[in-house]
């Protein structure tokens, strides 16, 4: 499936099963996910959720309006167990409403360890509890141990529909972590959505289909006389 610049999400069966598994939380305003505080130590939330974990069908969102999601991710070991892979999945519910998406990224603790990068996942179907035929947008703070940059901001598009599948993973990426807690990466992300609003016609356009109603009205009057 090819994704253009607004991202249609059609529902699948699997799509409908992942939404029915776990009733939907309507949202809008801040909503934290809770995995790792912000960088400010505080997330603004109008609705606290907990931590997302890795099963899509554990949290899933309608949103009702404008809304930013705030949360958190941890590579603390090189480890492919999947108690060690902190990862943030969820579901999102966006109907015929379309939203402008921007991802936020940000290094939580700069001075242990200054390393971090990852992943974001955007798609609509599963395979196991993998996204597959989604678009993924990578992020990093560059060079080993010579980071040129501590945070980034990704333009996910325009995205609109039901059953939009997400996925924030920081084991994506060249860094590679131990025992050792200088090595860990930690970060916070943020998810903005912002509703666009659909385009009125034109005064003139609202005329010409007045007008070509009124004409089919005439075409079918004239057939009956």
């Amino acid at each position: 499936m090819k994704f253009s610049t607004t991202l249609m999400a059609a529902v699948f069966a699997l799509g409908s099963a992942v939404t029915a598994a776990n009733a939907a939380t309507v949202v809008s305003g801040n909503v934290c996910e809770g995995g790792v505080p912000p960088v400010a130590g505080v997330c603004p939330a109008d609705h606290n959720l907990g931590d997302f974990g890795t099963n899509f069908s554990k949290v899933v969102l309608d949103l009702d309006g404008d809304t930013t999601i705030w949360g958190g991710v941890a590579h603390r070991d090189n480890s492919s167990s999947r108690a060690l892979r902190f990862v943030d999945n969820w579901t999102m519910n966006l109907g015929s409403k379309v939203f402008k998406a921007t991802f936020n990224w940000q290094v939580k603790y700069t001075r242990t360890n200054p390393n971090f990068d990852g992943q974001i996942v955007v798609g609509d179907t599963l395979s196991g509890n993998t996204i597959v035929g989604g678009n993924s947008y990578g992020f990093t703070t560059g060079p080993k141990d010579s980071p040129v940059r501590t945070s980034g901001s990704i333009d996910l598009g325009n995205l609109t529909g039901d059953g939009l599948l997400f996925s924030v993973d920081p084991i994506f990426g060249q860094f590679t972590t131990t025992a050792d807690r200088r090595t860990h990466e930690v970060g916070t992300w943020d998810l903005r959505l912002t509703e666009i609003a659909p385009v009125p016609l034109p005064a003139s356009a609202l005329l010409l289909v007045a007008g070509l109603g009124g004409l089919g009205a005439m075409r079918r009057f004239s057939r009956k006389s």
